[in-house]
């Protein structure tokens, strides 16, 4: 392994830190995990009690925080830039070549100071707490805490006080608790412009709740919402895999029976709009075989929509 005498303290903490998002979703922890316990990066009482405390998905970010914390940056970056020749998959040199890149551009760019962020528009908290339900209808705290930790604006602790929460709504809550704290409510708007979170701003600076429509989809299994919470069997949730980030499955695994899965997952689906819903559709008639599932679902909908029946607005 490469001497640690080589990096740079600072530079290593840094490199983790700007670096958060990409190597959460690209550093395969746990194929790493015995190697960080021979090298001393990680204690079993660390692995126990504070990365495997969370879902799967989480353990990741919580061994690169945890490095952050303890200030072992610098034997990780060490370790990540000579792996050995057994390691060198195209993932872990992606890795490599990303700290490499990162470490001389800090190296060698010019001192700049920072530009001043500047809001669209003045916020207030009372403003963010009006507006609880919409920004926890529309954002996942996991990933503004993500880009917060990454731009350097909370630390290690506020990231895990918004983060290891099992439930999406004090998720929120912890977040808002965060910006309040610690003055981030004007990154925090400039943040969502940088997203492209335009309706979501466009709310929030008029002060006025936006008007929301359901697809056809959407409106079809809301309607059908207790019939497919005891006809669909819990292999949907494997199928639909594929459109659910890691937190959606987080907050899915954390139920208690197939009955609150399967309830929990159409809230989700739902709320992302009418592409995820009309895979649903896709994955109940052809994976499923249940074609005749979904015509009961037109069919009482349709009957609902003469009988003049509106929708109510599901919160995932």
């Amino acid at each position: 392994m490469q001497s640690t005498s080589r990096v740079d303290d600072c530079l290593a903490e840094l490199a983790v830190g700007r670096l958060f998002i990409f190597l959460k979703k690209t550093l395969n922890f746990e194929y790493f995990q015995d190697d960080f316990i021979q090298i001393n990066l990680l204690t079993e009482k660390e692995l126990k009690g504070y990365v495997l405390i969370v879902h799967e998905y989480f353990r990741t970010e919580k061994f690169l925080k945890l490095m952050i914390k303890k200030r072992r940056c610098k034997e990780f970056v060490a370790f990540m830039l000579e792996l050995p020749h057994h390691h060198h998959t195209f993932e872990h040199r992606h890795i490599t070549e990303e700290i490499r890149k990162f470490m001389r551009y800090e190296t060698h760019k010019a001192s700049k100071s920072s530009k001043e962020q500047i809001p669209p528009f003045p916020v207030s908290d009372e403003l963010l707490r009006k507006h609880f339900h919409l920004l926890n209808n529309v954002l996942e705290p996991r990933d503004i805490a993500d880009e917060m930790f990454q731009a350097g604006q909370i630390s290690v602790n506020d990231h895990d006080d918004i983060t290891d929460d099992l439930k999406k709504y004090n998720r929120m809550e912890n977040l808002l608790d965060v910006l309040k704290r610690k003055q981030l409510n004007a990154p925090f708007l400039c943040l969502l412009e940088s997203l492209n979170y335009t309706s979501l701003l466009e709310s929030l600076s008029t002060d006025r709740q936006p008007v929301q429509y359901l697809s056809e989809y959407a409106v079809c299994i809301q309607r059908s919402f207790t019939t497919l919470q005891t006809q669909l069997q819990e292999a949907i949730l494997t199928t639909m895999r594929h459109v659910l980030t890691g937190s959606d499955v987080s907050d899915i695994d954390r139920c208690s029976d197939r009955f609150r899965k399967i309830s929990k997952l159409m809230k989700i689906l739902i709320s992302k709009g009418h592409d995820t819903c009309e895979k649903l559709f896709g994955a109940i008639e052809r994976i499923e075989g249940r074609k005749d599932l979904i015509e009961d679902m037109i069919t009482k909908s349709a009957y609902l929509v003469r009988r003049g029946k509106s929708c109510f607005n599901i919160k995932a």
